[in-house]
């Protein structure tokens, strides 16, 4: 049986996005897995983890070779801009390994207004990009940017985002619930959902908006949590904050509306399993969302701003429940049909065996 090394910058990551289709993947593979922090809850007995603390940079070089050195994987999966350099950096070391890097989106230091940084920025990805013998993204827009702009062309995969397993409730939407369901992250649009919630509140006392995320530095990953953000929210009369919900099966059944202003997006999970359980979304037009959303009733705004954003909350408040409910008729129907984790799979599984 082959072996796989999968290294991600949180066990956050993998537990909520890919356990689900590395999990299907051990039946085919001998898979042994790297984060920083504690074994994710949902892995399956059969693929081996261990935690590999972020310490000084020279002895984590070291510690990871030895991890590879003694593994002996054939292939070796590598998520987060970070530690795809770290890879790169000991590409010389395993050039007999394949290296499969997944780029789950652009990341928000593309969004930088500095010419000087975007410029070293590019020097850095585009030193990234050229060391991996296969690159995933998980929508078609990131996979056009960055060919065009690091001339990756014929290395490039695409799979259809990283995949939800499918659960299907009916829901009747009351037109009266909001929630914001991310890390609490500037980059996830946090700000933004606040400032919206005290508009909106002023309007109509009847409307409830709900804050649902990690803080935790070790499940945040490499972004950060501003300082008294916690603070700010609980401290928010028109708010109430839930604290971190690991499944958005514990929630998404009193919820009418996620609003996802994030600034980037690979896919947007939270947005497919909103999309599966009868939710309206609201969102920003960024890739991932405008490939999820795309040829759906939702509503993408098409600038990252308040203003947008409340002309889509206003739309879905006048919104006919029959066309609520065909709505989430035909979302769930294109999560099934193109989204769903057994897609997933049969799509990874094969430009890995490619």
């Amino acid at each position: 049986m082959k072996k796989i090394l999968v290294i991600s910058n949180t066990s956050f990551s993998i537990e909520k996005f890919r356990s689900h289709y590395l999990n299907k993947l051990s039946s085919e593979y001998r898979i042994k897995i790297l984060t920083p922090s504690k074994r994710p809850i949902n892995l399956s007995n059969k693929i081996n983890f261990k935690q590999l603390k972020n310490i000084k940079l020279i002895n984590f070089f070291y510690k990871l070779k030895k991890e590879i050195n003694l593994f002996r994987p054939d292939k070796i999966i590598i998520y987060s801009w970070r530690y795809q350099l770290y890879i790169s950096l000991l590409n010389f070391l395993y050039k007999n390994v394949e290296t499969i890097y997944v780029i789950a989106g652009a990341g928000s230091l593309f969004l930088k207004k500095n010419k000087f940084f975007i410029f070293c920025l590019f020097k850095i990805v585009n030193y990234i990009l050229k060391k991996p013998n296969k690159i995933i993204f998980i929508n078609p827009y990131d996979k056009i940017w960055f060919e065009n702009n690091f001339n990756i062309f014929g290395k490039t995969y695409l799979m259809p985002t990283e995949g939800v397993e499918l659960i299907k409730k009916k829901k009747i939407n009351k037109k009266k619930n909001f929630l914001f369901f991310a890390r609490l992250i500037k980059e996830k649009g946090i700000f933004e959902f606040l400032e919206l919630a005290n508009i909106l509140k002023k309007k109509d006392k009847n409307l409830n908006f709900f804050v649902a995320g990690p803080t935790n530095q070790s499940l945040v990953g490499e972004s950060r949590v501003p300082s008294n953000l916690v603070s700010k929210i609980k401290s928010n009369p028109n708010i109430n904050y839930l604290g971190n919900i690991k499944s958005f099966k514990n929630i998404f059944h009193k919820i009418d509306c996620l609003v996802s202003p994030s600034y980037t997006e690979g896919a947007g999970t939270s947005v497919m399993e909103a999309m599966m359980s009868g939710l309206y979304v609201v969102a920003y037009k960024n890739n991932g969302h405008n490939f999820i959303l795309k040829n759906t009733k939702h509503y993408l705004c098409k600038k990252n701003n308040i203003a947008h954003l409340l002309d889509g909350i206003e739309k879905f408040l006048k919104m006919k429940n029959e066309d609520l409910e065909r709505n989430a008729l035909n979302s769930f129907n294109k999560v099934n049909h193109t989204f769903s984790s057994k897609l997933v799979y049969k799509k990874i599984k094969k430009i890995i065996s490619a």
